[in-house]
Order: C-alpha cells, then sequence, then structure tokens
C-alpha cells in the first residue's frame, strides 16, 4: 500500500512540468537478458533527474530527496501514447580500453527495448513536484527550472537521450488541497489506493515500479538497495480515470485536476 498524505506532510508548493524527448528507457529493476523500459518514468527517475538539475553526486541525494521532502505525481501528456519496440545493441564487454571499438570479440549483444512518442511525435509527460519552500535543498529549484539552468543534464532515463523540461504551471498552498478520497484522478496512483471504473475508461496500465532507494554500507562497501516498490496504475495516452481514489491532491485550476504523489 502507498504512503498515505498524513504519514508524509504536505507540500506548500507544486511546479507542473512537461520533459519531452525523442527517445526514452527506465530500465525495468527485473529484467536481466533482454533490457525493457518502464512507459511512464518511475519516481526515482525523476528524483534522480532532479538531483541532475541540483548537481547532487550519484547516489548521495536519497534522503534528500525522500518522498516526505520531494512530492512527485507523474503522467504521460494527454494527446501522446508512448510506443515500445525492440532494438539490438553491441555492448563492449573489456573494461581496459585497450581494444578498439571495431573488435567484435568483446561485444556483448543485448536486447534493448525504447519508447517513443509515435507518428513523428516527442515522448511527453507530465510531471507534479511538490516541496516545502522552507526546504533549503529544493528552495532553488524553480529559478533553476525557470533560467534553464539543467545543472549536469536531463535525460529520460538514460544520458543518451537528452530530453527537456519546462514549467507549465505553478501553485501555492491556496491553490490546491489534499483530499482523503476522488472521485477521478488524472496521474498515476499506487494501485492499492484505486478502484478504477473499468467501463469505457480507454487503455489503463499497471506496472510494479521503484520508488524509492537508499545506500546502505554492506562488508565496507556503499551499495544502493531499492526500499519501496509498488503496483502503478496509469492512463496509457494520460487521460483521466474514473472511479474511487484515496489520499490524492486536488489542483484549484479549471480542470479541477487531480493527482497523486507516488
Amino acid at each position: 500500500m502507498g504512503l498515505t498524505m498524513d504519514a508524509r506532510g504536505h507540500p506548500n508548493r507544486i511546479l507542473e512540468l512537461e520533459l519531452s524527448g525523442k527517445f526514452a528507457h527506465f530500465r525495468k529493476f527485473y529484467t536481466n537478458a533482454s533490457s525493457l523500459t518502464f512507459t511512464i518514468p518511475p519516481r526515482t527517475a525523476v528524483a534522480g533527474l532532479i538531483a541532475s538539475v541540483l548537481k547532487c553526486s550519484r547516489d548521495s541525494y536519497y534522503e534528500a530527496l525522500s518522498s516526505d521532502k520531494l512530492f512527485v505525481a507523474v503522467a504521460v501528456k494527454r494527446g501522446v501514447q508512448p510506443r515500445k519496440f525492440m532494438q539490438t545493441l553491441n555492448y563492449i564487454k573489456d573494461k581496459s580500453k585497450q581494444n578498439p571499438i571495431n573488435d567484435v570479440s568483446v561485444h556483448s549483444q543485448c536486447r534493448f527495448e525504447l519508447l517513443t512518442g509515435g507518428d513523428d511525435k516527442d515522448i511527453s509527460y507530465r510531471i507534479w513536484l511538490g516541496f516545502h519552500t522552507q526546504n533549503e535543498k529544493l528552495a532553488g529549484i524553480e529559478k533553476l527550472l525557470s533560467d534553464r539552468n539543467f545543472g549536469y543534464g536531463i535525460y529520460l532515463g538514460q544520458r543518451q537521450f537528452r530530453a527537456d523540461l519546462e514549467i507549465v504551471n505553478r501553485y501555492d498552498e491556496s491553490e490546491f488541497e489534499m483530499v482523503s478520497e476522488s472521485a477521478y484522478v488524472d496521474s498515476a496512483i499506487a494501485l492499492g489506493k484505486a478502484k478504477p471504473n473499468l467501463d469505457e475508461q480507454g487503455v489503463l496500465q499497471i506496472e510494479r515500479m521503484p520508488l524509492e532507494q537508499s545506500q546502505e554500507k554492506i562488508n565496507n562497501e556503499q551499495v544502493r538497495r531499492l526500499i519501496r516498490a509498488e503496483e502503478i496504475l496509469f492512463h496509457i495516452s494520460g487521460q483521466r480515470i474514473e472511479g474511487i481514489f484515496k489520499d490524492c491532491c486536488k489542483i484549484k485550476n479549471e480542470q479541477e485536476e487531480v493527482i497523486y504523489f507516488l
């Protein structure tokens, strides 16, 4: 089951963002020989993206951007339907860099699943970031994004898939409220918090996704550890889902959108 908003606290600022690019790959943590991708960016990927903007070093930001400090909601942008297709990539096994790149003896082939937007469109997502303006780590994120100062760079899952990130809307504390129950939701939501009405909903999808990580010391080595993963429900083309949904956030905009912080 997802964490309740009471357990996390509440943000007093929300930024609505559009994340877009030509290709994406958000690697499923349970894949092995073939690299499969999630359809939407997991919370861990969004946290990593924000860490890149803030110039946080690798694996150093898990506590600073935990779910009680950085509130993340995700949806496919309406009108875009992600399309998956498989490619075969050659990886170089040799770590010594002594062999030339065209030496096929050190190559390893791997099946690699890619995401695109389809119909020559970019793949695009809506991201909502909630945070406390008193949080020194996150207080400057709005200015960085407004100035398009993306720190180490913006990527759609992997560094070769460069992306763009744009602020679409800003919401102060008076412009949204936490609701214990809603008759619809406009973002991905933990399956344990959802009872969707399956009539005429279009295509819904469920994926088990990583939500939070930590770094632990095991045998004198720092090791990344997954500490929270859940079944996540979302609409494949970002449409509103009707039903009964718990522990959401209602935004007081024209569409009265309801989102869920993963």
